[in-house]
């Protein structure tokens, strides 16, 4: 199966890059960015040129975006850093920083310390 050997390629090369940068600067999250749906660009009215949209600003819009199939979608932006009536201030994006990286066979596991993200090659899945 060529498909195997192109993913254990494709998370060890990421995990190398990665790894060399751990524990010489800090890595921490600046932003994140979606490319919308037509559906999502038509109820935000963000995004109608195309280009991906910058979601830190605006996370009180985008606290509803999703990604994945059905039944197993997870929110864009991680949950802890939607303004909620328990928490209307929420700690800003730059508080995650990359702390460790593990990877399995089919994927890389971002350590973000609250929260983890599993990168696939064709995509992603935000675990809390």
């Amino acid at each position: 199966m060529p498909e195997v050997r192109e993913d254990l390629s494709h998370v060890e090369y990421a995990c190398d890059c990665l790894a060399d940068k751990l524990g010489t600067t800090p890595q921490v999250v600046t932003g994140l960015w979606a490319d919308l749906t037509d559906k999502e660009v038509k109820a935000t009215s963000e995004g109608k040129d195309g280009l991906v949209v910058h979601l830190e600003p605006a996370v009180r819009l985008f606290s509803r975006l999703v990604r994945g199939t059905d039944g197993k979608q997870t929110h864009l932006v991680p949950q802890m850093l939607h303004p909620t009536k328990k928490n209307p201030d929420p700690p800003p994006i730059t508080s995650l920083e990359l702390q460790k990286i593990d990877s399995t066979g089919r994927a890389i596991l971002l350590d973000f310390g609250e929260i983890y993200l599993k990168v696939r090659r064709h995509s992603f899945y935000l675990l809390s």
